[in-house]
């Protein structure tokens, strides 16, 4: 197929169309044209004079996604001011008539008119290389039309993985690019909303430029929201959320003040180290994670706990303050009742389990049964809803915890949940405005 443009004639050269194997099975074109392989050539040819001035390549690269296009005698292109118009024909027979997502140039970073060229299209620097000692800028461009259908699709995590790399090696003020978080855990679930973590030691100079200046952002997709955290006057956290479903954390560590914050986490992966600064580090483990086995005055301090807040939770209910019922009664649960659930996990994993931030992952270890139960003690919107909570927890709690109190050989005071049950039962029975206690 041969093509046209204003000024000249792109004359089609043996071009080669290859079939890709899809699972043992050969696809034709009709059925997806994105498994093709793509490699076609023109001979550029000027109409005035029938000069012949090179030639225009589209090749497809591995991901076949993306069309790399190249020039011959791009240079004597640009002072016959005919690079516009090959670049504006070779684009829309990517995107139109191939209907491939993805463009790639590469160009010698020197050449900046042809660079400003390329930005007027719209296309983006992806990354710079090294080729014979020289330096190249590869740019970019996605097919408009079909960017905000792609953003609903969420990227892989080598997708995610790349763009990050190559968003740290492109900019100088970023000089080391270390992955942490639950990607690194083995113990973790997985699932496709799992975050991504990454903490990028930055220049002195060049902190503020990423704090204030937030522009960076954009480059890996489209935004939903954004939440910024101030650490410290030389940490902060980006928390993005894109509109595919990707969630990217970026910690902005300054290297003058705060590099010892790099190795605040167990888990943790060096990607990038520009400048060799960093030490070797052993190999990420999860085992500090783990539930560590209570001593007999921890374990006696959550019961304590538990019997404290439930009369908490009691006067609360009795006083109808619905803030302060929900705060205490979300405590009791998590920092005293779950406390004893992730032991009895613990305890027959030879404390060699991690049950994730705020034991989130009990479910996954815990019989049905008792996991059933527990949901149970969370309770409706109603004040009778949670009375009835409170009176059902103390016999889930003693029947726990006097399994662990067995296991450790700890001692359980069975009196003090009775007392503490019937003190309840006093609130509840109390009539509005109670002028007496009984």
């Amino acid at each position: 197929m041969n093509l046209q443009t204003e000024h000249c004639q792109l004359i089609e050269k043996n071009n080669e169309e290859k079939f890709v194997l899809n699972h043992g099975q050969i696809l034709s074109l009709e059925k997806d044209k994105k498994t093709w392989e793509i490699n076609f050539k023109w001979e550029i040819v000027k109409k005035e004079g029938n000069q012949n001035l090179g030639s225009v390549q589209l090749k497809s690269l591995p991901d076949l996604m993306t069309v790399e296009i190249y020039y011959q005698h791009e240079e004597t292109l640009m002072e016959m001011n005919l690079m516009e118009e090959l670049l504006s024909v070779s684009i829309d027979y990517v995107f139109n008539v191939l209907n491939i997502p993805r463009v790639l140039i590469t160009v010698r970073s020197i050449e900046f008119e042809l660079i400003q060229l390329l930005k007027s299209f719209g296309m983006k620097l992806d990354e710079k290389i090294m080729i014979g000692g020289g330096v190249f800028s590869k740019y970019v461009m996605t097919n408009p039309s079909t960017q905000s259908n792609q953003t609903l699709k969420m990227r892989s995590s080598h997708c995610v993985y790349e763009q990050v790399l190559r968003f740290a090696k492109c900019e100088e003020g970023i000089r080391i690019l270390m992955q942490t978080g639950l990607r690194l855990n083995r113990d973790a679930p997985v699932d496709i909303l799992r975050d991504y973590h990454y903490r990028l030691g930055v220049r002195d100079n060049s902190f503020k430029l990423y704090i204030e200046k937030t522009s960076w952002m954009n480059d890996f997709g489209e935004l939903l929201v954004v939440k910024k955290t101030k650490i410290s006057d030389f940490i902060y956290l980006f928390q993005m959320q894109f509109q595919d479903g990707l969630r990217l954390d970026f910690e902005f560590i300054s290297l003058k003040e705060s590099r010892e914050a790099l190795f605040s986490e167990t888990l943790c992966r060096i990607i990038l180290d520009k400048d060799q600064l960093l030490p070797p580090i052993a190999q990420s483990s999860s085992r500090n994670q783990c539930v560590k086995q209570p001593t007999e005055e921890e374990f006696q301090a959550v019961l304590n706990d538990i019997w404290w807040n439930q009369i908490e939770v009691a006067k609360a209910l009795y006083r109808e303050e619905v803030t302060l019922v929900g705060s205490l009664y979300e405590t009791l649960l998590t920092e005293g009742v779950t406390k004893l659930l992730s032991w009895k996990v613990a305890m027959k994993h030879e404390w060699k389990i991690d049950l994730g931030r705020k034991n989130r992952w009990l479910k996954r270890y815990l019989p049905d049964t008792i996991y059933q139960e527990y949901l149970l003690l969370y309770p409706t919107k109603s004040y009778g809803g949670i009375w009835d909570c409170l009176f059902n927890m103390k016999t889930f709690v003693e029947r726990q915890a006097r399994e662990i109190a067995v296991f450790l050989g700890y001692v359980y005071d069975v009196e003090q949940g009775e007392r503490v049950s019937k003190f309840l039962h006093r609130i509840n029975s109390l009539p509005d405005n109670a002028s007496e206690f009984h």
